[in-house]
């Protein structure tokens, strides 16, 4: 994986619940916790943020790209990211996305 990507795949038989999974990210001591939402289709082109990212698929589905590699996830599917990785986002084009998004 591209820059210490770190992608954790859903292995539990239920949806996930987004109190359970922003709870898990406050006691890994991560901060600015909050839903948010895309509509189908929408897109982020290249861009990087100064902090390390978590996204976590609620529901839906997304491709991120960094360099040449995608990673798609599902919902429960978790991306981390490190800081100052550039990368990109595409929604499916049906579904959307919803996810639980943190950083520190």
């Amino acid at each position: 994986m591209a820059q210490n990507i770190s992608i954790q795949k859903w292995e539990k038989n239920e949806q996930p619940d987004p109190e359970e999974l922003k709870q898990t990210l406050r006691e890994e001591g991560y901060g600015g916790i909050h839903m948010f939402s895309d509509h189908p289709g929408a897109t982020y082109g290249d861009h990087q943020h100064n902090y390390v990212e978590v996204r976590w698929l609620v529901d839906g589905e997304v491709t991120f790209g960094v360099g040449d590699e995608k990673y798609t996830l599902q919902p429960g599917d978790r991306l981390d990211m490190p800081a100052n990785t550039v990368h990109n986002a595409r929604m499916h084009p049906e579904k959307g996305a919803t996810y639980v998004c943190a950083s520190k």
